[in-house]
């Protein structure tokens, strides 16, 4: 057990060293669909929670990782300098609610920074969706006296909720940017029973994704309309 305890510990402490060495840096582009540099797009570059193992087996926070945002330059280009080594997620998001995030619908994997390393020609894609409306009528104010109510939309492997833009006593509106010919399904979650139909007069399902199903197709902008009761 002694010797198990000097090993976790040991681990910790070269965690800990490798991450006071802040000589490394991450640069790149932010690219459209036509591999055009995104002026001004937002870059995320977080870095991931370091854990070791205790001797008892359980896991130790060694270092909570890091959070931070910066804007690329009329180019698409970014540049960070001063990071630890570790593990990173370097994510671009667009200037508009339409443009899409490779992060949020494709999944971009992590990368590794070494002490002291400069990693150069990191790409990330923006591209122009499809910004979809949801609106919820709610002419009876069911949803008065709820603690939440969310709108989204997913597949079997991915999703995201939808923003909520204006809530009134007789509806509320969601909006979201999803890309273009993909087929989703709503996932609506809220503590209040209630059933939701959309314009066929179909029930949609609650808490899980349902098994009606939208087609974004090629256009800019989509409307979907459901109504509680």
């Amino acid at each position: 057990m002694k010797y198990l305890l000097q090993l976790n510990v040991a681990v910790v402490a070269l965690c800990i060293a490798a991450h006071a060495q802040t000589g490394g840096s991450i640069s790149g582009t932010i690219v459209d669909e036509n591999s055009v540099g995104v002026a001004g797009a937002q870059v995320v570059i977080q870095e991931l929670a370091v854990f070791a193992r205790s001797a008892a087996g359980q896991a130790v926070l060694v270092d909570p990782g890091s959070n931070t945002s910066l804007t690329a330059d009329t180019n698409g280009n970014f540049s960070m300098s001063g990071l630890t080594a570790g593990t990173y997620e370097v994510c671009g998001f667009g200037t508009t609610p339409s443009q899409v995030s490779d992060c949020d619908w494709t999944g971009v994997g992590t990368i590794t920074l070494q002490a002291n390393q400069t990693l150069m020609g990191v790409t990330r894609s923006v591209t122009n969706g499809v910004l979809i409306t949801i609106n919820v009528a709610d002419p009876n104010a069911r949803l008065a006296g709820s603690k939440y109510f969310y709108v989204g939309l997913g597949d079997s492997s991915i999703y995201h909720r939808a923003q909520l833009m204006s809530p009134s006593a007789t509806g509320r509106s969601f909006q979201i940017g999803v890309p273009k010919n993909r087929t989703l399904s709503f996932f609506i979650d809220t503590d209040t029973p209630v059933s939701i139909l959309d314009d066929n007069g179909v029930t949609l399902e609650l808490e899980r994704l349902t098994s009606e199903t939208i087609s974004t197709g090629a256009t800019a902008q989509m409307t979907v309309n459901v109504t509680i009761q």
